[in-house]
């Protein structure tokens, strides 16, 4: 199975409403650039709930939306930025554990390996670019 990384790639007005007539909180839209797997999905919630600064706001994937509730305003100058942060390590996390499986199968297709074979094999896959 293969999941494509995604990326916010705007905001839809449209969809951005206020929140409660109480408050200047709005679920502000933006727009992924796909509709996000489940495991993908999964995978946001948890690198979302990791970020641990003051200004941290709750946000949601809602079909193709990642919908987070704050003051328009707000938007740019404190959230913005680490949600592209999230994103970018849901798609990390999410790659890493659709790789799993492949690299089970990898190692079930050599059984009779030894340790140094197996490193090896490893080591020509490993990209650290």
């Amino acid at each position: 199975m293969s999941i494509a990384d995604l990326k916010i790639i705007g905001l839809d007005a449209q969809k951005t409403h206020r929140a409660d007539e109480y408050t200047d909180l709005y679920d502000m839209h933006l727009i992924l650039s796909d509709t996000p797997h489940p495991v993908w999905r999964s995978c946001f919630e948890r690198a979302h709930r990791l970020r641990t600064n003051a200004t941290w706001r709750r946000a949601h994937i809602d079909e193709k939306y990642l919908v987070i509730k704050c003051i328009p305003e707000e938007l740019p100058q404190c959230y913005l930025q680490d949600l592209k942060e999230d994103v970018e390590l849901a798609n990390l996390v999410c790659r890493n554990f659709l790789q799993r499986p492949l690299q089970l199968t990898q190692y079930m297709q050599h059984p009779e390996d030894t340790a140094e074979e197996r490193v090896l094999r490893v080591q020509a896959t490993l990209r650290f670019e």
